[in-house]
C-alpha cells in the first residue's frame, strides 16, 4: 500500500482542485467496491486510472491545448 500511497502524492500534485474532488470521489467509490469484493482490484484499478490522467496533466500546456482545441469544435458546432 505503501507504493500507492506515492503514486496518489503524484497524481494530487498535476490535478486542478476540481479534479482532485473527482479523483477523492472515485477513491471512495472505488474502497467501498474493494471492501465489498475483498480485494483492492477496484482501488488499484481507480489509481491506475488516474495516474493516466496525471500524466497528461503534467504535460506542460496540454491542458489549455485540449481545451481550445474542444472550443473550437463547440463553436463549429461539432460537440455540445
Amino acid at each position: 500500500m505503501r507504493k500507492n500511497r506515492k503514486k496518489i502524492n503524484e497524481i494530487l500534485g498535476y490535478l486542478s482542485i476540481e479534479d482532485k474532488d473527482k479523483f477523492l470521489n472515485d477513491i471512495l467509490e472505488a474502497i467501498g467496491k474493494s471492501k465489498n469484493e475483498s480485494n483492492f482490484d477496484a482501488i488499484d484499478s481507480c489509481i491506475d486510472d488516474w495516474e493516466d490522467i496525471a500524466e497528461l496533466n503534467s504535460i506542460p500546456g496540454f491542458r489549455d491545448r485540449v481545451w481550445a482545441r474542444f472550443n473550437k469544435l463547440k463553436d463549429a458546432g461539432l460537440v455540445s
